[in-house]
Order: structure tokens, then C-alpha cells, then sequence
């Protein structure tokens, strides 16, 4: 067994990094660059590609919130969910290639049952955001960036 000591200024630094680093990974920020609906009839439709428009996606897993926010010359709107639990899986042999998911059960703003599952790849940095809200299924293609 290998024992390293450690100063008290040192561990107290340690610590900090450590805290911020948890914090940070709390709220994370997506940008979309495209988005399909299906619809309880199977139909696809592609409801955004990038084009005239922009969908930001905030999620705070402190906070327990999770908002797709919808710009578009014709349409503005916030959907907003509330996140009543996470789950965060990142299985040990993945974890080296930055590959892992996030499984959240939320209400919508009506207080219904709906789910979003976020499958996460760093090297690439490729976000896959499936939400399902009633009888629609969304599909988002993001990419992470920096919160401001």
C-alpha cells in the first residue's frame, strides 16, 4: 500500500478542485444542430436542421431543471421540465473514451410523467438528447459548450 501525505494547504486546495469540478459538471449547456418529433402514429418529421433559428438546451441537475429553449423566427417558447430524479451511468470501460449517459425522470409543465435520456460522448463531443413528452418523441442532435 502506497501512502502519500498530503499538507493541510494542500489537501484544503485538493478539496476545492475537486468541489468545483463536481459543481461544474452539474450544469452543462447544449447547443442543437438538429432536432426530429415522431408522433404516436410513427410519422418522422425533421422540426429543426440548424436553419434560420436556434435551440440552446440548459440543464441544471442542482437546481433539478432542464430547459429546451426554442428560437425561431415564427416561434419562441422555453420547455421546461422539472427533474425529479437523475441517474448518471458510466459503465468502467467506457469511461477512459469519455462515453456515459444521463437518465432523468421529470414532469412537464402540465405536472405529466416524461423522460430525458442524454447520451454523452467528450472525445467527439456528440450529445444525443431523446425526450419523451406524452405521445411525441423528440430527438436532438447538440453539441456541449461553455457556459457563460
Amino acid at each position: 500500500m502506497i501512502y502519500i501525505y498530503l499538507s493541510p494547504v494542500k489537501k484544503i486546495l485538493l478539496t476545492a478542485l475537486l468541489l468545483v469540478s463536481v459543481a461544474y459538471a452539474q450544469k452543462m449547456k447544449y447547443v442543437v444542430a438538429y432536432c426530429t418529433l415522431q408522433g404516436i402514429n410513427g410519422s418522422i418529421d425533421t422540426v429543426f436542421n440548424g436553419n434560420g433559428g436556434s435551440i440552446t438546451v440548459f440543464a441544471d441537475l442542482d437546481a433539478k431543471t432542464i430547459a429546451f429553449d426554442w428560437k425561431m423566427p415564427d416561434y419562441s417558447t422555453v420547455k421546461k421540465y422539472t427533474i425529479v430524479q437523475s441517474n448518471t451511468k458510466k459503465e468502467e470501460i467506457y469511461t477512459t473514451m469519455g462515453i456515459y449517459s444521463i437518465q432523468l425522470k421529470c414532469k412537464n409543465k402540465d405536472g405529466k410523467d416524461c423522460t430525458v435520456e442524454i447520451a454523452i460522448n467528450e472525445r467527439i463531443n456528440k450529445i444525443d438528447i431523446i425526450v419523451v413528452d406524452g405521445s411525441f418523441v423528440l430527438n436532438y442532435s447538440a453539441v456541449e459548450v461553455n457556459l457563460k
